[in-house]
């Protein structure tokens, strides 16, 4: 099995659609929820690390039409916790199961965040 089919397997399983590193039609990305997470206050300043992560993914989102309409971001948390298991990233999960939820997809500023 190729990469690409491993993805493609897993988007199924979770129910979910990757979107094209291009706007279709010329519509966009649209509207995106941000995650984004600093393991403790005491290493890292959570304001300075939320900016810089939320920077980080409108600068990849923006030129592709895409803009950030909410945000979550969990402080103090592990990158080892499940998802389940940290508050903001269990909205997260939460908000994906709601198709009224008011965006259409999730970025992320920096994959290790998650």
């Amino acid at each position: 099995m190729s990469d690409g089919d491993e993805w493609t397997t897993l988007d199924e399983l979770l129910g979910m659609e990757a979107l094209a590193d291009q706007p279709v039609n010329g519509s966009g990305i649209e509207r995106l929820a941000f995650y984004g997470r600093c393991s403790t206050e005491n290493n890292q300043d959570p304001a300075t690390s939320k900016a810089w992560q939320l920077g980080e993914a409108q600068r990849f989102v923006e030129p592709l039409g895409g803009e950030v309409v909410e945000e979550f971001f969990d402080i103090g948390q592990s990158g080892s916790l499940p998802w389940e298991r940290r508050e903001q990233a269990s909205e997260v999960l939460r908000a994906l199961k709601n198709r009224d939820r008011g965006w259409q997809g999730l970025v992320v500023g920096e994959a290790t965040r998650c």
